[in-house]
């Protein structure tokens, strides 16, 4: 059986459609996943400026964070805690 012309140009129509879609998701999914990044890079910096080297075991906890509420509210402590271990404290909470 033949598809009407009416047919095909509906189907040609919804997967450009559906592919400009997949498009933008991953264009927004790409940005959130680089601010997450940038912040997980950020909060390094603050911490490595205010206590020395960090150890690898805190930064890939602080990596395994992807919520950027959170990630906001750490950056805060890092900047305001007096010492790293109140800093670790937090990251517990």
């Amino acid at each position: 059986m033949r598809e009407s012309s009416v047919v095909q140009l509906w189907l040609q129509e919804g997967r450009e459609e559906g592919r400009e879609e997949g498009r933008e998701a991953g264009r927004e999914e790409g940005i959130a996943w680089g601010l997450i990044q940038a912040k997980h890079e950020d909060l390094l910096v603050v911490l490595e400026g205010r206590f020395g080297e960090i150890d690898p075991d805190v930064a890939k906890k602080l990596a395994s964070i992807g919520d950027m509420t959170r990630l906001t509210e750490l950056m805060r402590f890092a900047a305001t805690e007096q010492s790293l271990e109140s800093f670790l404290d937090r990251i517990q909470e």
